[in-house]
């Protein structure tokens, strides 16, 4: 190649000056793409790592309650969208480009910097959306130029990797909005008490100008200057044509928003269960109460562990996710129920009775649609507003340490501060003092007679007990304890069902010593009861009249197995025949654990939970979406797009779905449900039977010993309503009874709930059987068909036994009694005659038709068979316990016989030494020294009754 012309040739210098300018940007941007690419792969995850608050929704998504979070602020879990009129308004005013741009715009980077020029100061930051994020998540260090140009690369990074609706979201929660509102949601709440997307132009409009300078402009001062920008952007939205001249006008018309909105707090008690971390099923951690009682409220040392760096604070990770409950609860019913109890404890209040607890299930389902853990509390942000801090007035000029993590947000009240001022607000509310924070519907309190169906069903469930068949009434004493009935007096035998309707002490505890308290005690803890935490023989009889404390939660949950199980009963599916536990849940993405789903009939797959040793570890965040919204309370509301149709438990007849330990006949429950609709209701509704608007309802009333505790159960196969009346510290009140206190609050709240039907009975599960219309056993042979009747009994009752009451007599032509030794056999003439034992006679008799057996004609020897006389005390016990009186002598005791002819007399003898005579009634008052004695009755036909027995004083 010929050389070149010396004006061709370049110095080698100049060529490399020339390599370099040409190379240097290709150069620059590879290293802004290195490093933009370390700083995408090195953002933190999630971005910010600010407190949220704490939030409870209904099943509709409408805010019952939030929690300020732990540095002060009212910063709300990201929702996930933003309403179109905020991205809209917040788009024109901030950053008109930001679908167009990288994350950086370099048009207005360099207006910013020209204008920052001429001005001499910074009077423009050229910041798109992307950066303000960026800039927020960082703290809002000092604006230097190295750390503008770290925040550019920064938002490109970000702008690689998420999408611009994420990125959009992520500045509507974390943007400031005056004082210690952040984010969009609170914001909204807190300035116009909605929801951000029921907002107005107008009011969107003022949101959408607040980030810009929070810490000069917000409602409260400056309102000229709000206004002025209000409208200015009002105009721009007009001019682009998204609201058009009417609307403006409109909008312009409106007015400034005032002081702070007090956030809803519908369900505190429920919050508070959520924060201490409970599971969607509501067996989470629970804390003890001031009284000792559990509970899942906060109290003051929750406050103190969530303090930033305490140890169990649910704060720290920020992980937006478990901190906002989607709850299962309807709303107006929820705050319905509030108003409900709320009146009733001010009724109450006058008999001294400060608490109640009410709660509402959807038998169908488990979810829990109204949970009012306490009338009159408001929860912790409650006492906060109260107290006039945490941005309540509006005012943000507060001292402290704490700092908003938003861009010239004002510094607000320290937490330390903030904690004392919650202290000083406790120590001085009635609500604490009077124990209204305490959570009843988690608190362990003794439950009355609530638990006597149970035991019932179980009795029928294993055909040991007929729906008529007659049970004692009569005085028991075992072991040196005597339970009473709630009323004096005895009816001597009364059906089972009706000592149930009731509520008969005595028999109950007799029907429990012959079921056995072991048994009883094992298939409580089957049918949800988790608080029977101590081997049977600790609670003893008592058992059954609340000698175990219970929790309303499990109570309710016990008696929604029993409606689930009934109404899942399908006579095609033997599988159906097993107990189904009621996993009640007050999140909507709460579902069975091991995947089992809900069916809308209340049948429930329990194969998977029968061996879930701790249900408390399923994570929030881990659930799944399950169940469907119904129509609660006169409000329709649309089965949610995500939801697919649940399936009927009972449509798969393969698979072994349910606790095989537990088999139950279904007609057992429909016989207890039966029983428990003929309680006598409250004096208010005690003509309902002649209401043809009155529903069926089974319904069961507890009252603890002392007067501490009174409950009211009440079921149908739609809803259940479970309510505690009471006082918190465990104060005893007279007239504090189930009946009289709580019954009258569960019809009050049946009466906020739409119509009700009742259970489908199981017939394919009842046999039509023969039975003894007195005694309401199986017809024996003694039975003639004038003393039977035909009924439906559950099919387990065929394997009971027949009648013991009826027996032959054989009397003469005057009716008087005979035998073969004293009457021709041939003109003997065999009745039937019911015949009670003579204790229970003796009772029995006296309220009831009764005829006794008729008398021995003369010259005729009494029949063995068949004694007249019972002792009534001493009992069968070998042992009477005698206490000393105040003075040191031994005390007395009473002794006392019945016998089946009136008017015969009995002669007492102890050691075979005459002591008494008696006639009519036979009782006699005794102080015997301690020692071992032999008692002994003669009547006047020569019967004689024994029994030896030991009297032990004790001190």
């Amino acid at each position: 190649m010929a050389d070149l012309p010396d004006y061709l040739h370049i110095p080698p210098m100049r060529a490399t000056i020339i390599r370099m300018i040409l190379f240097s940007p290709l150069v620059i941007l590879a290293g802004l793409l290195i490093a933009v690419t370390y700083l995408r792969l090195t953002l933190h995850d999630p971005l910010f790592s600010s407190p949220y608050a704490f939030l409870i929704e209904d099943r509709g998504g409408e805010l019952l309650g939030a929690r300020i979070a732990t540095d002060g602020q009212w910063r709300f879990p990201p929702s996930g969208e933003v309403p179109e009129r905020f991205a809209v308004s917040i788009l024109e005013f901030e950053d008109r480009h930001f679908h167009r741009h990288p994350g950086v715009n370099p048009v207005s980077v360099v207006r910013a910097a020209w204008q920052n020029y001429h001005a001499g100061r910074v009077v423009s930051g050229g910041s798109t959306l992307t950066m303000q994020v960026v800039r927020m998540s960082r703290g809002n260090p000092p604006r230097t130029v190295t750390e503008k140009l770290y925040e550019m690369m920064l938002a490109i990074a970000l702008e690689w990797k998420y999408p611009k609706r994420d990125i959009l979201s992520l500045y509507a929660t974390h943007a400031p909005f005056g004082g210690n509102v952040v984010g969009l949601e609170a914001a909204a709440w807190r300035y116009f008490g909605r929801p951000p997307e029921m907002l107005t132009w107008a009011e969107t409009a003022t949101l959408s100008v607040l980030p810009n300078s929070p810490a000069l402009i917000h409602p409260g001062r400056n309102r000229d200057q709000l206004r002025v920008k209000r409208d200015r952007l009002l105009e721009r939205l007009r001019d682009r044509g998204h609201i058009d001249d009417l609307g403006y006008e409109l909008a312009l018309a409106e007015t400034l928003p005032k002081a702070p909105h007090p956030l809803p707090m519908d369900a505190p008690h429920l919050l508070d269960r959520f924060i201490a971390g409970g599971s969607g099923s509501g067996t989470g951690t629970i804390s003890r109460s001031l009284t000792g009682q559990v509970t899942g409220s906060v109290t003051e040392k929750d406050i103190a562990r969530m303090q930033p760096g305490g140890s169990g604070s649910s704060y720290s990770n920020g992980n937006h996710n478990s901190n906002r409950l989607r709850s299962t609860l309807d709303g107006p019913l929820q705050r319905r129920t509030t108003a409900v109890i709320g009146e009733h404890r001010d009724r109450l209040a006058a008999n001294h009775i400060h608490n109640l607890a009410a709660l509402i299930v959807d038998v169908r389902s488990g979810e829990v649609l109204s949970y009012a853990g306490n009338a009159g509390y408001s929860g912790i942000s409650g006492y906060i507003r109260n107290s006039g801090i945490a941005g309540s007035d509006g005012n943000e000029e507060r001292a402290g340490n704490v700092r908003s993590a938003s861009a010239g947000n004002t510094e607000t009240t320290g937490f330390s501060d903030l904690q004392s001022k919650v202290n000083r607000s406790i120590s001085t509310t009635s609500g604490f003092n009077r124990g209204h924070q305490v959570d009843v519907i988690t608190a362990l309190r003794s439950p009355g007679s609530v638990l006597k169906p149970f035991l019932y069903f179980l009795q029928l469930n294993e055909g040991r007990l007929l729906p008529q068949m007659l049970v004692a009434d009569i005085p028991t004493r075992v072991a040196g304890y005597a339970p009473r009935n709630f009323h004096p007096g005895y009816d001597g035998a009364v059906p089972a069902g009706t000592a149930l309707a009731r509520s008969l002490n005595i028999p109950a505890v007799r029907n429990l010593r012959e079921y056995g308290v072991p048994r009883f005690h094992h298939n409580l803890q089957k049918m949800g009861m988790t608080t029977l935490n101590r081997p049977p023989e600790h609670y003893g009889l008592s058992l059954i009249l609340g000698g175990a404390e219970a929790t309303l939660w499990d109570v309710a949950g016990m008696y929604t197995s029993m409606a689930m199980t009934l109404q899942g009963y399908d006579p095609l599916d033997p599988g159906t025949l097993f107990w189904k536990q009621a996993k009640l849940h007050y999140d909507t993405d709460w579902r069975v654990p091991g995947g089992a789903e809900m069916a809308g009939t209340g049948a429930v797959n329990t194969a998977d939970v029968a061996n879930q040793d701790n249900p408390t570890s399923i994570n929030r965040s881990d659930v799944n979406v399950n169940g469907q919204v119904r129509q609660i309370s006169s409000r329709i509301s649309a089965d949610r797009d995500d939801k697919k149709p649940v399936r009927s438990i009972s449509s798969d007849r393969n698979a072994d779905r349910y606790d095989r330990d537990f088999p139950v006949n279904p007609s057992a429950i429909w016989e207890t449900f039966s029983a428990m609709q003929e309680l006598i209701r409250p004096d208010d509704t005690a003509n309902w039977q002649v209401f043809p608007s009155s529903r069926r309802l089974a319904w069961k009333t507890g009252t603890s010993f002392g007067y501490r505790d009174g409950w009211a159960v009440g079921i149908t196969p739609e809803y259940l309503v479970a309510v505690w009346v009471g006082n918190a510290d465990g104060e005893g009140r007279p007239g504090l009874t189930g009946i009289g206190a709580a019954a009258p609050v569960m019809f009050d709240l049946f009466n906020l709930l739409g119509d009700t039907g009742w259970f489908r009975e199981p017939a394919l599960d009842m046999a039509w059987v023969r039975i003894c219309r007195k005694s309401g056993h199986l017809a024996g042979p003694d039975c003639d068909d004038q003393q039977t009747e035909y009924a439906d009994i559950p099919n387990p009752g065929l394997e009971s036994a027949v009648c013991p009451y009826h027996r032959l007599i054989h009397v003469d032509a005057e009716g008087l009694r005979v035998n073969s030794n004293c009457y021709p056999v041939s003109e003997m003439r065999a009745v039937s005659h019911f015949v009670l034992p003579a204790v229970q006679e003796w009772y029995y008799r006296t309220g009831n038709e009764y005829e006794p057996l008729p008398a021995w004609r003369e010259g005729c020897s009494p029949d063995e068979a068949t004694p007249a006389m019972a002792l009534i005390y001493p009992d069968e016990s070998p042992v009477i316990y005698i206490p000393y009186e105040m003075d040191g002598s031994i005390g007395r005791t009473v002794f006392e016989a019945a016998h089946r002819r009136p008017g015969s007399t009995i002669w007492w003898h102890l050691n075979n030494t005459l002591i008494a005579e008696t006639r009519g009634i036979h009782q006699i008052s005794l102080n015997p020294n301690p020692g071992n004695y032999t008692l002994t009755l003669v009547d006047g036909s020569g019967e004689t009754l024994s029994h030896r027995f030991r009297i032990s004083g004790r001190e």
